[in-house]
């Protein structure tokens, strides 16, 4: 957390325009993350944000994710302790020793959608 500039607010990104000099921040919401479930693939909320005066456009997971096994409950991602799960691309492939099979995230795409809550 960062504190905001001419502000008693606090922020976990802070930028300022270089052309009009106007401060914007994004705060992750507390407590706000959560699992995404293999439900057809479809897209699912996993965390939220407050954005003022910016609009958030990408998502790159970088090495923070994490999974779990589907069959045998396979710990992977630096969150458990265990070797990052890295992206250098859309794909992620790993080998669960505990079901015998490989494993991976393919295809990874994302999206921001604006909610309606105040």
């Amino acid at each position: 957390m960062q504190d905001i500039p001419g502000s008693k607010g606090q922020a976990n990104y802070i930028a300022k325009c270089k052309l009009c000099e106007r401060v914007s921040n994004v705060e992750y919401i507390q407590n706000s993350i959560s699992a995404y479930t293999d439900q057809n693939q479809k897209f699912q909320t996993i965390a939220s944000f407050e954005c003022r005066g910016m609009e958030l456009i990408n998502f790159y997971p970088g090495n923070s994710l994490c999974a779990l096994g589907k069959e045998s409950g396979t710990e992977f991602g630096h969150p458990y302790g265990k070797e990052p799960i890295e992206f250098d691309g859309p794909d992620w492939a790993g080998f669960d020793e505990e079901a015998d099979e490989s494993v991976g995230i393919y295809d990874f795409k994302s999206q921001f959608a604006r909610s309606n809550r105040k």
